[in-house]
């Protein structure tokens, strides 16, 4: 088809390398640059969004694949988020450039970073896809209504639940509400997103007998769905969706039922969670809700009045949207170190095969705090640039190229994995292809923590499966 061609990987990093020359040229006249600023936010967000629906209307398990997510959070963070500039209300512009003012200038130097960066990270994608993949196909050969299949894919799921819900309930939830006074080393608390990934396998299970894997389906779904609620965590609810999407591509959701999900789930995050979150902070602090008392009320208060509440707080502010638009975190990071006051956020990479255990001085590995006082004087709050706009305050431009081509590989590489251990349903390895999953959708986060940290904890997950799971395959 025309569109598949058009929407392609290739072709679409070749028309952002196409563009980035004449934006470099056009934009740097100030009559112009306005205008080509708008072009380029679109050319980003459409050439983004456009490649990732048409891969995933070709194959929908490419949803497991970290390019994938790449590029919708790509299309979200710097396409769609700083057109806010252009179409939001002046009362949203002005309470983003409360953080830090973005002017046409700051928003040119923002667009060069992530056209660069985006061109960088897909170039290494496409050309080591190119010449080392061994297989093309995205096929999954399975046949979940075996018995064999269920016992493997059960054994999975109780697995799972039996080590993520104690270390949630003993460990992270206590943590995240305030009641537990103590950092957590990131190795421990990564476990308890083993729970929440126990729903893809109960999922399938569901699917194949409702009558007999309803209760435990929905009985973990409650429990995940309402431990993400209390801690008023929009990431903790969004992995819970994210893990019942993944679920249903594996039997066999179609494209434009994923569109529909997609937009639905869009909606619900910008009308009730944003300002349901909104006001329960508001009410409750930012730790979390700690009682069901608290969670009853909370939504009682809502469904009266939460969403004018919410909106009498910021009046004329879209937070939503303020909440996708880096542009103002990625200009003071570039500005700051054009000024001589660079990061030094990538050394805490010297840390990050050194277990908290071992050390317990080890430095906390995602300094939002540090970066938001920096940016406004506020302590209280977290905030990061995203990993192009931290490689550049680190470094300049040859660190932001560098570290875009690497994330270029990191992505392909976990995308090889993916597709081995899917290929027969080897569940047991999603906690690994999640990590590099949501380094993907946390692009927006710090590079560390989210792209180096993270493989030292994927080591320990899959030999973990590795010796829980001893069976080669469940499919014959």
């Amino acid at each position: 088809m025309i569109i598949q061609r058009i929407f392609s990987f290739p072709a679409v990093t070749f028309f952002m390398l196409a563009w980035l020359p004449v934006y470099f040229l056009a934009g740097s006249d100030p009559d112009w640059m306005r205008f080509v600023n708008l072009i380029t936010l679109f050319v980003i967000l459409v050439a983004c969004l456009g490649a990732a629906a048409t891969s995933i209307a070709v194959s929908p398990v490419r949803l497991w694949f970290p390019i994938t997510w790449f590029l919708l959070t790509a299309a979200s963070y710097y396409g769609f988020g700083p057109l806010l500039y252009y179409f939001g209300t002046e009362e949203s512009i002005d309470y983003s450039d409360a953080y830090y003012y973005v002017g046409s200038g700051e928003l040119y130097r923002a667009n060069l970073l992530n056209l660069a960066g985006i061109i960088s990270v897909m170039g290494m994608y496409i050309l080591l896809r190119k010449v080392l993949a061994r297989s093309r196909s995205d096929q999954i050969t399975t046949d979940y209504h075996r018995k064999d299949v269920r016992h493997a894919l059960w054994r999975v799921s109780v697995i799972f639940v039996l080590i993520g819900l104690p270390i949630k309930f003993l460990l992270v939830l206590p943590r995240a509400l305030g009641l537990l006074d103590v950092v957590l080393p990131g190795s421990i608390e990564y476990f308890s997103v083993l729970s929440t990934l126990a729903l893809v396998p109960l999922f399938i299970l569901y699917r194949s007998d409702k009558k007999k894997f309803a209760l435990p389906f929905y009985v973990l779904l409650f429990i995940e769905g309402g431990s993400a609620f209390v801690t008023l965590s929009k990431l903790a609810i969004l992995k819970v969706g994210v893990a019942l999407m993944l679920a249903a591509v594996l039997t066999g959701i179609r494209f434009k039922r994923i569109v529909i999900i997609g937009l639905m789930g869009a909606v619900l995050y910008g009308v009730v969670l944003t300002p349901l979150v909104t006001i329960a902070r508001m009410a409750y602090g930012v730790k979390g809700l700690t009682s069901l008392s608290d969670v009853q009320s909370a939504l009682e208060e809502f469904a009266r009045s939460g969403r004018d509440d919410a909106a009498d707080l910021l009046p004329g502010v879209q937070s939503w949207w303020c909440r996708l638009n880096y542009a103002n975190a990625q200009s003071f990071a570039m500005t700051a170190y054009d000024q001589g006051r660079s990061g030094d956020t990538f050394a805490l990479a010297l840390y990050v095969f050194i277990p908290r255990i071992i050390y317990p001085e080890k430095p906390i590995m995602t300094p939002g705090f540090e970066f938001n006082q920096l940016v406004d004087g506020n302590p209280d709050s977290q905030s990061a640039p995203g990993m192009f706009a931290e490689a550049y305050w680190n470094g300049g431009w040859p660190l932001a190229v560098f570290t875009s081509l690497f994330m270029g590989a990191f992505y392909w590489a976990w995308e090889v994995y993916a597709k081995r251990k899917l290929a027969f349903l080897r569940l047991a390895y999603v906690p690994v292809i999640w990590l590099g999953l949501f380094s993907a959708i946390q692009q927006d986060a710090w590079f560390v923590s989210g792209a180096i940290g993270i493989i030292p904890i994927a080591l320990i997950f899959h030999f973990m499966a590795a010796w829980l799971f001893r069976e080669k395959t469940i499919v014959a």
